[in-house]
């Protein structure tokens, strides 16, 4: 079976073959997420600090959520998914970089997509090129972040989803013995914390935007709110854990929807699939979501709840 997956923003295409040496990959890497007392020693140990002497983060008195939620997860994403793609290639799958897919093309015997020529490219007069390629296959996966609503179009399909600008600080570790080793999350402000190695990353400060503003820095006022936010998160639950005072700032626009649920599903044509609007939670749940949608592209039933599969529907909006 041959499967385009469309993803990277709208800048990424990745053809397979052997589209099941992708499954033993997705079963060895689905992080878990649970939720747990702030503090499991807490009955106990008696501290009503915000981070007592076993170590654990506790919940601050302003906040009103029975639980944190603690996420073991792998800490180093950019190396996770160059392994992957090394062993994808391995098993014969193969990467289109630098590649605009311009429209998708799907009926009941086979589907397409529309790839724009590379950057930078030519024709024989010098001109900058605007050749088209098609590529088809068996069947199509659009994962495409923020550039998914705009490819569904193509197809007369349309989504609730939008783009949420999220901020990031990354700061070294000030005092070992105060960083958690599991990411912390605060349900209330939605803000996460995670360990990387020798540093923290904390995520969140979102902001709701249009489409046309995703491609505009925001003003300079609205970022350092933004940033103090998540400074002050760091503060609350891990407190002294991250030198908040040198960080290196980040922020992205990631795709959600109204619920907050991806959309994982197939869709009205047999032949194409959806995988997006993650949100802030994309990696945590990214190799689970494959695992559900590469299920779909069989025909294989997922080894997931109906009703959980029935929440991550496109047609639930």
């Amino acid at each position: 079976m041959d499967v385009i997956v469309i993803g990277g923003g709208i800048a990424g295409i990745a053809t397979a073959s052997a589209w099941s040496s992708v499954m033993p990959l997705l079963r060895k890497a689905q992080p878990t997420v649970t939720t747990a007392p702030c503090c499991p020693r807490r009955s106990t140990c008696g501290s009503a600090r915000r981070s007592c002497r076993h170590g654990v983060p506790q919940k601050p008195a302003s906040c009103s959520s029975p639980a944190s939620i603690l996420t073991p997860v792998p800490r180093n994403c950019p190396l996770f998914t160059k392994l992957l793609k090394q062993l994808l290639e391995d098993g014969g799958v193969q990467f289109q970089l630098g590649r605009e897919v311009t429209a998708i093309r799907a009926d009941a015997q086979r589907a397409a997509v529309e790839l724009g020529p590379r950057a930078g490219e030519v024709d024989g007069k010098g001109r900058k090129s605007r050749d088209v390629e098609l590529i088809g296959a068996d069947a199509i996966v659009v994962a495409a972040g923020t550039g998914t609503p705009a490819l569904l179009a193509t197809l007369g399909i349309r989504l609730p989803l939008h783009p949420l600008r999220l901020h990031t600080l990354t700061a070294p570790i000030a005092y070992e013995e105060r960083a958690p080793h599991i990411t912390v999350v605060d349900s209330v402000k939605r803000i996460t914390m995670t360990r990387i190695n020798q540093r923290m990353r904390v995520t969140g400060g979102a902001v709701l935007e249009s489409v046309a503003k995703t491609h505009k820095p925001m003003t300079e006022s609205m970022t350092r709110r933004a940033l103090a936010l998540l400074g002050q998160a760091t503060h609350d639950w891990i407190p002294g854990a991250a030198k908040v005072s040198a960080p290196r700032a980040w922020d992205g626009i990631r795709l959600v929807s109204p619920d907050g649920l991806p959309v994982v599903s197939p869709t009205g044509h047999a032949r194409l699939f959806i995988n997006a609007a993650h949100g802030p939670a994309g990696w945590g749940i990214a190799c689970g979501a494959a695992k559900v949608v590469a299920a779909m592209v069989y025909g294989i039933t997922p080894e997931v709840p109906a009703e959980t599969l029935s929440a991550l529907r496109m047609d639930r909006f």
